[in-house]
């Protein structure tokens, strides 16, 4: 378990084209609090929510 896994309790991961992507511990925990704290005003979240963001270009 990562430094920001331990101190947030949770896991983040960013693949770009299925390739996953490397991040140091204060650039997870920045993912995770700014997607958290967009999802805690969301309907439907709650603590046991699994948040899946795919970001990809139109075509």
């Amino acid at each position: 378990m990562q430094h920001s896994e331990r101190e947030t309790g949770y896991e983040v991961n960013v693949t770009f084209d299925g390739k996953e992507i490397p991040m140091v511990p204060f650039v997870k925990e920045v993912f995770c609090n700014v997607i958290l704290g967009i999802a805690k005003t969301m309907r439907g979240y709650t603590e046991d929510t699994e948040i899946r963001i795919v970001v990809k270009k139109e075509k």
